[in-house]
């Protein structure tokens, strides 16, 4: 029997909490072999088998959908179990990034208008991502996830009013420092409703600090409730609106 290479890749890599993934295992012939090699291929997954074999067609397998992994890193590989004519052969595992997010889309080089349809406070919003034509030069995904609450605490006078995530990933790799070489713009839709919007502006945490690094406020749509900002790198994933609230409350303590 002829020896054969075994390869297997991602629908999507990372994928967010939920979403549906396959993977598609690929068998070749190993020289001086010849063909297309027959028979099927097991999944898997985390060490274990996953599933039934999987019959190959012209050399390749589809694994079922999966779409209840959860978040972090899943190891994936596949077995090819070998037929008269060739030997079995195994891949090398990969990793399959499962992420907590609410937009995961990839970018391509010609650029690519996004959206995110939510809600903050019981008001239906949208945020909008424009990456434009140039901006990168590769596949680039990107997360963005709204977030409840601020892992940190907003700067003095202000409060949160919208803290959120902005993450990109290259063939599932996150870039801690990724640099676009045109800005990107995000429109960020909010509920007014007991804010002074006049107060609001959007900084991005370092690690220590508040700060406004590659982030350059453009307009703001007093009718519609938005917000656009421009934003040149991703140094930071942790962002925030912030403003200040029309009414502080203050409770007396007396002492007796």
């Amino acid at each position: 029997p002829a020896a054969t290479l075994v390869s297997v890749t991602t629908s999507a890599n990372p994928a967010l909490v939920g979403a549906a993934v396959r993977f598609i295992a690929a068998v070749q012939v190993a020289a001086p072999g010849a063909g297309t090699p027959i028979g099927s291929v097991q999944f898997v997954l985390d060490g274990a088998d996953w599933g039934d074999p999987v019959a190959l067609v012209d050399g390749q397998a589809e694994s079922p959908v999966v779409s209840d992994l959860a978040a972090g890193d899943h190891t994936i590989s596949a077995r090819y179990l070998g037929s008269d004519a060739y030997q079995p052969g195994s891949a090398l595992g990969i990793i399959q990034k499962i992420v907590a997010g609410s937009l995961g889309e990839v970018t391509p080089e010609e650029g690519a208008t996004f959206q995110y349809a939510g809600q903050h406070n019981g008001l239906p919003v949208t945020t909008t991502i424009e990456v434009p034509a140039g901006a990168v030069d590769e596949a680039v995904k990107l997360v963005f996830t709204p977030l409840e609450n601020s892992p940190v605490l907003p700067e003095d006078g202000q409060e949160l009013v919208l803290p959120f995530t902005l993450r990109a990933y290259v063939d599932g790799e996150l870039q801690s420092n990724y640099s676009f070489a045109q800005a990107i713009t995000l429109t960020l839709g909010y509920n007014p409703d007991g804010w002074i919007e006049s107060s609001f502006h959007v900084a991005g945490w370092n690690g220590s600090q508040w700060v406004p690094v590659g982030l350059t406020p453009l307009e703001q749509d007093l009718a519609a409730h938005t917000l656009t900002i421009s934003l040149d790198q991703l140094g930071h994933e942790l962002f925030a609106l912030t403003g200040e609230p029309q009414f502080r409350y203050w409770l007396p303590l007396i002492g007796r």
